[in-house]
């Protein structure tokens, strides 16, 4: 078919990768009536690709056109003068110095034609759409834009962009950089990079820019990436795609209009760019709230009686895409470069404020560790392993920050994640020291709990010396007819008895036994523990007898597992 208008103002990009699926979904959607006024979008955050694939839609469907009309829809006056420019260009009668009427000579054209695509370019705001649409039409609208919601157009699935995939997004650097005969550590540093970049076509872009002008290879560029972050991609602006803006400023508009709408919403956003990126659970800002600041507990007071509060708070997030919401799970997301930008803009006071907001929260949301909270636990685990590593960096050593660790090392172990738990433990442990002293009750639990883990990876020599001491502490602190004295001596004799030592076992034991049954009673679930333990080790020395009276003893209270009953402190 002859082409009788084309306006579409990129060139095609030769180094356009990936989309395949999105692109023929747009095409089997608008070509599945032909005689049905049908318009679809492409949604998504800035910095997607949405312009990209609407032009690499133009140029691979123009032959099934007759017409190809491409306006910027940024806002109706940007609407209004790309009008007079088709309306000048086709050419359409219409006076040139009045928009409004070259407006309506557009329109008017695509109400009595057919076979054209009509792409709506950059539509912040999809409502200013409808007055410059013909009624009925037998042509294609496609629309590019942040937002998501296109109902009064009658889109109700529109395309919504997300990263690319890592083999897209490593083949286009290759292919963007001219390297794709490359040997394998710079394919595979390419392959790293895209990963760091988090599969962002407009940061890729960036990055490759930078690469092609200096001639630097892949694995450079991924080593001073890592170290100068934001500030390494910045030294570059996009070359290819007519990118108008780079990844550090691509975001700032959208940001500076989410907090003129919502004070509360622009606060999520500076709470979830120091947590991680994905399944940020709706629990986190309902049972943190109180650690969030004045407007997000002012906005989410009413979250218990209402459970629509939360999605008019990111509504204004989710508009822009900032935010991706997954209401079936009750959580949502955020791009990994947009959490870059964002923390990146920030000076260091609210950095910092925002840093240990981030830790109160978490830590307040997360619950005691036992079995009936694990679903809760493992919804928040990710987040508090994110502000931990701020924790780290910012050298946090206030009582949150130690009880979050402590809680998040304990779950851990209690799924056999030893090796996650142990740095966890460790950091609960020095930051109770520092803030506490070494002569505290909860440094001892900190002590008892690495000893724990220790003891559950099978590093017997290196408990011992930690339960040692957490016992000494509990003994100085608490007296010798304290519970916590007595967990203490029972830790230790737990890992005398898997060690074969079990006449160092038994007197230690007993003790634990003896001062439970006079502090808390013999119809105590913990002296039914004691006496089963000192069953258990009978029964490993085969004295049988002794170990059948005490087990039955134990029965009588309270049934128990039986195990050598080591308990971690919380």
């Amino acid at each position: 078919m002859g082409q009788a208008f084309w306006n579409v103002p990129h060139p095609r990009n030769p180094s356009f990768t990936g989309r395949e699926a999105e692109i023929a979904g747009l095409r089997e959607r608008l070509a599945r009536k032909r005689k049905t006024a049908l318009a679809q979008a492409i949604s998504g955050l800035g910095g997607i690709g949405k312009t990209q694939t609407a032009v690499e839609y133009a140029y691979r469907y123009r032959d099934e056109y007759k017409a190809v009309l491409w306006l910027n829809a940024e806002s109706p006056l940007s609407l209004k003068t790309g009008c007079g420019d088709i309306a000048r260009q086709m050419p359409l009668p219409h006076d040139e110095k009045d928009l409004d009427q070259a407006a309506a000579a557009v329109k008017y054209w695509l109400g009595t034609h057919q076979d054209w695509l009509l792409i709506l370019d950059n539509a912040e705001d999809p409502t200013v759409l409808e007055p410059f649409l013909p009624n009925d039409h037998e042509g294609h609208i496609l629309i590019t834009s942040r937002a998501h919601d296109f109902q009064h157009l009658g889109i109700l699935d529109p395309v919504e962009l997300g990263e690319l995939p890592i083999e897209d997004a490593t083949a286009f650097l290759l292919r963007r950089c001219g390297r794709e005969g490359a040997h394998e550590a710079e394919r595979g540093a390419a392959r790293e990079l895209a990963g760091e970049l988090d599969g962002l076509p407009l940061a890729l872009e960036q990055a490759a820019a930078y690469i092609v002008a200096t001639r630097a290879t892949f694995q450079r560029y991924l080593e001073s990436y890592r170290k100068g972050g934001l500030a390494r991609l910045e030294a570059h602006r996009p070359a290819l795609g007519r990118y108008p803006k780079s990844v550090a400023t691509t975001w700032a508009a959208n940001f500076a209009a989410v907090q003129a709408d919502s004070e509360a919403a622009a606060d999520v956003l500076r709470l979830s760019a120091f947590l991680a990126p994905d399944a940020i659970p709706f629990e986190l800002l309902t049972r943190g709230v109180s650690q969030l600041g004045p407007a997000l507990e002012a906005a989410l007071s009413r979250a218990e009686g209402d459970p629509l509060v939360i999605n008019d708070v990111l509504q204004a997030l989710d508009r822009f895409s900032l935010v991706r919401i997954d209401g079936e799970r009750d959580t949502f997301g955020i791009h990994r470069m947009v959490q870059e930008v964002f923390k990146d803009a920030m000076d260091d006071a609210p950095r910092r404020l925002w840093a240990e907001r981030a830790v109160r929260a978490v830590d307040q949301a997360f619950p005691d560790v036992e079995y009936a909270n694990w679903l809760l636990c493992d919804r928040l685990l990710p987040h508090a392993i994110a502000v931990a590593r701020w924790i780290e960096r910012d050298r946090m050593v206030f009582p949150a920050a130690g009880r979050l660790s402590n809680q998040t090392a304990y779950y851990l172990r209690d799924r056999a994640q030893y090796t996650v738990a142990e740095p966890l433990c460790k950091q609960a442990m020095e930051i109770r020291r520092t803030a506490l002293g070494e002569r505290h009750p909860d440094y001892a639990d900190s002590l008892n709990n690495l000893a724990v883990l220790y003891y559950a990876m099978g590093r017997h020599a290196e408990a011992e010396p930690l339960f040692k001491q957490a016992m000494e502490i509990c003994r100085t602190a608490l007296g010798e007819q304290h519970p916590s004295y007595a967990s203490s001596l029972n830790n230790l004799a737990g890992l005398y008895q898997t060690m074969g030592r079990h006449a160092d076992a038994e007197p230690l034991y007993k003790q634990a036994m003896e001062i439970r049954r006079t502090a808390l009673g013999e119809r105590h679930p913990n002296y039914a523990d004691s006496l089963n333990n000192l069953a258990v080790l009978y029964h490993a020395m085969g004295r049988q007898a002794e170990a059948e009276e005490l087990r039955k003893k134990a029965m009588a209270i309270h049934r128990r597992p039986e195990g050598n009953g080591l308990q971690p402190g919380q």
